[in-house]
């Protein structure tokens, strides 16, 4: 692998796809390619009268903006949001992403988890913007993406699929650029290579 950078961050994913020859790009869904923080926020928000943003979730049940249970959101809450009409039609494409993956459909496909209906609007929704071309493998929660042979570059948000992938180039994307990914659930054991932006 090549890496010319000061620091663990990558800046320019263009250029380190071309300095490392990467042919094969696997990509995450939700906080890599979707705004899904941001969209679940809103959603909560409209709810309950708060104003939270999509950076004060933490914890992987939303206890932080969720204050109907204290305990945060139940699986079949959380399930219910990321099926609802009203996520698949506010979910923004996280800046540049669109752009990037139109760039590179030739040789990217999609792994992302989640229930049955949600993997079903997720494809229904890369359809509707375009990429319903663009191989699709959708997984239940349950089963990890290590049984997939990653060749080439592999992002997610989750520390725990980076860490598990066989992938030969790992990159962490982050939905938020602040000091609380090394707080955040799905995102603080991971000390690779990470980046903000596409």
């Amino acid at each position: 692998m090549i890496i010319k950078y000061k620091s663990n961050v990558v800046e320019d994913i263009r250029g380190f796809i071309k300095d490392n020859g990467i042919k094969s790009i696997w990509l995450d869904m939700d906080g890599v390619m979707l705004g899904s923080g941001d969209a679940i926020t809103e959603i909560v928000n409209n709810i309950q009268g708060t104003n939270y943003k999509g950076s004060n979730i933490i914890s992987s049940n939303f206890k932080e903006i969720w204050k109907q249970d204290p305990n945060g959101m139940d699986n079949n809450t959380i399930e219910n949001l990321f099926r609802h009409e009203v996520f698949w039609a506010i979910v923004q494409w996280i800046d540049g992403c669109q752009e990037f993956i139109d760039e590179f459909r030739d040789i990217i496909k999609i792994v992302t988890k989640g229930t049955k209906e949600n993997l079903f609007y997720k494809q229904i929704w890369l359809e509707n913007q375009g990429f319903g071309d663009i191989p699709f493998i959708g997984m239940p929660f349950e089963v990890s993406k290590s049984i997939i042979n990653m060749d080439g570059l592999f992002i997610d948000d989750s520390a725990k699929n980076l860490l598990e992938s066989n992938a030969p180039y790992k990159i962490q994307f982050l939905e938020y650029d602040d000091h609380m990914n090394d707080k955040r659930e799905w995102t603080k054991d991971w000390h690779g290579l990470k980046m903000y932006r596409w």
